[in-house]
């Protein structure tokens, strides 16, 4: 079976391989056709003129008629030769020049198509684990000769279970496409210092709840970005929800509202257990977690990738500072009104 999925994926590879090299080899024949069109109707033109102006000069020329035929017969091949050998060099140039034009333009379709090819892949897995989990129960209920209530209520609850955990990633993957969906939606004006406070005080309850302080800092003048509320309450929140779950009892959580020149800085700071610099590089990737003592096993693995497409599509970029042990510091950019 893992020999099969192996030549599956070696397959799809080379399938997509194929495929964008036909369209790279078809993209530059256009090109080419285009430039050939061009240089024919150019030099046609040219010719014709060229030849024109030869022939007017050699009537005025004293020379005998014959003379003046043979000369001109002669000019007229050179010319000819010359547009020919200069033209057949210069489509030569042209389609080496096409063929890299082409590959530049399918460049970021073969990064998208790879990025999505990914993301299926990865999706899928994380959807097959609790399908696994789920199946196998089940057999395993099955083959069981007389099945005791205790038996049907482990297989129900573990079937909700991974139930809810597809539902989670499910959801997560809907968040993710709306948010790529953002760029093509209308902004307001969006009172940032309210709106932090609004999302502070939604994840108050559980901070109390989990003797941990969490407090905002925000500035005395209004900071006006253009943007949509819900999207930005949620990546906040995506962050805030990492925090809470990192940081222990007794330590603290602030969020800072400032401003820098024309931009406003909104800082998430906390004092948990920090992240590792080998998982640091790599926390906004969709699926990634870390496999660390600080793993959240419950996690999708696609919040900070949501919130950083939520934040790039408001023209803003989001940074991630990380100690061990010491806190984490998450630094969100966005340009003023």
């Amino acid at each position: 079976m893992k020999n099969f999925w192996k030549r599956c994926v070696e397959w799809g590879i080379a399938y997509w391989r194929n495929i964008f090299l036909r369209t790279r080899i078809i993209l530059t024949m256009y090109y080419v056709l285009v430039v050939t069109v061009i240089m024919s109707v150019f030099s046609t033109f040219l010719y014709l003129a060229l030849e024109q102006n030869l022939q007017d000069s050699m009537v005025e020329l004293p020379i005998v008629a014959v003379s003046t035929r043979h000369l001109l017969h002669l000019a007229r091949e050179h010319l000819a030769h010359t547009i020919i050998t200069v033209d057949s060099i210069t489509l030569i140039v042209v389609a080496v020049l096409c063929y890299l034009l082409a590959g530049w333009t399918l460049r970021p379709i073969k990064r998208a198509l790879n990025d999505q090819r990914a993301f299926s892949a990865d999706a899928s897995h994380e959807l097959r684990t609790p399908l696994a989990v789920i199946q196998s129960e089940s057999e395993v209920l099955l083959r069981t000769v007389s099945p005791t209530i205790a038996d049907y209520h482990h297989v129900v609850q573990s079937t909700l279970e991974e139930t809810a955990r597809m539902k989670k990633i499910v959801d997560s993957l809907l968040s993710l496409a709306r948010s790529e969906q953002l760029a093509n939606a209308r902004f307001q004006d969006v009172d940032l210092g309210r709106l932090i406070d609004e999302v502070v005080s939604e994840f108050a309850p559980i901070a109390i709840a989990r003797t941990v302080i969490l407090s905002s800092q925000n500035m005395q003048d209004t900071v006006m970005i253009k943007g949509n509320e819900t999207k930005l309450k949620h990546a906040f929140g995506n962050v805030l929800k990492n925090a809470l779950d990192f940081t222990p009892s007794g330590k603290s959580i602030l969020v800072r509202l400032t401003k820098n020149g024309n931009r406003a800085l909104v800082e998430i700071v906390d004092t948990g257990t920090g992240i590792t610099s080998d998982d640091l590089p790599h926390v906004f990737e969709r699926f990634y977690k870390s496999n660390g003592p600080h793993q959240d096993r419950n996690g999708t693995g696609l919040g900070l990738a949501i919130t950083k497409e939520i934040i790039e599509n408001h023209s803003g970029t989001v940074l991630i500072h990380s100690t061990v042990n010491q806190g984490t510091c998450v630094v969100f950019d966005f340009p003023l009104v």
